[in-house]
């Protein structure tokens, strides 16, 4: 089963967006793929194919990137990159996180706010702080999507667990090597999560205990 978002059908490239899904550049209604996955039907989409930017246009978003004054300039260059291929992230074999750490008042939410979601508004899930790893999980159901996530920190055992549960999410979905999480519920059965997304934080601190999600 298939959520919104980008995938490889049988060496095709396939981009749910919603109501229908495209293969290969050509459009199909959910009930008419040719396919062996089931596509979900999701809410829609606004996808516009015909007017793609050109390299002159484009290439903006790497000057904008590079305006922030970042400790090491390649920055930008990481941040301009995980923008770009976030809305596809479904479709890679490895899909990287980044994580914008500085003081109070530095520009994080400067950041996140008019670069990251600007760019990944209408293909992501945005979560608030307080957002466990069972909501991330939940809201993303089967969509294949990045997750924005501003003031990640970790104040109180409480918080730093939940973000180091968040951490365990990250590493399982960087690789695509096919394993899902199996959760228990309440009418015996258990549920399969397959996560596909790259993740965006930002939080003046940064408390990773897991040598998976360090390196």
């Amino acid at each position: 089963i298939r959520g919104r978002g980008a995938w490889w059908d049988n060496g095709r490239a396939a981009v749910h967006v919603g109501d229908s899904v495209w293969i290969d550049g050509k459009s199909h209604n959910l009930i008419n793929i040719p396919t062996r996955y089931i596509y979900e039907s999701r809410p829609a989409w606004n996808v516009n194919t015909q007017n793609p930017l050109p390299t002159s246009e484009a290439v903006k978003l790497d000057h904008i990137c590079a305006m922030p004054t970042w400790e090491k300039p390649i920055s930008g260059k990481l941040l301009a990159g995980w923008c770009f291929i976030a809305p596809i992230c479904g479709a890679l074999s490895y899909r990287p996180s980044i994580w914008i750490t500085g003081k109070s008042g530095s520009g994080k939410s400067t950041v996140m706010e008019r670069v990251i979601w600007r760019m990944v508004e209408s293909v992501c899930l945005y979560a608030a702080s307080s957002t466990s790893e069972a909501g991330i999980r939940q809201g993303l159901e089967a969509d294949a999507i990045p997750v924005v996530f501003d003031e990640i920190e970790s104040e109180g055992k409480r918080q730093s667990e939940q973000v180091q549960e968040i951490m365990k999410l990250l590493t399982l979905s960087a690789t695509d090597n096919g394993a899902a999480i199996y959760k228990g519920s309440s009418n015996g059965r258990a549920q399969a999560f397959r996560i596909r997304s790259m993740f965006a934080f930002a939080s003046i601190g940064v408390n990773i205990s897991q040598h998976a999600a360090r390196t």
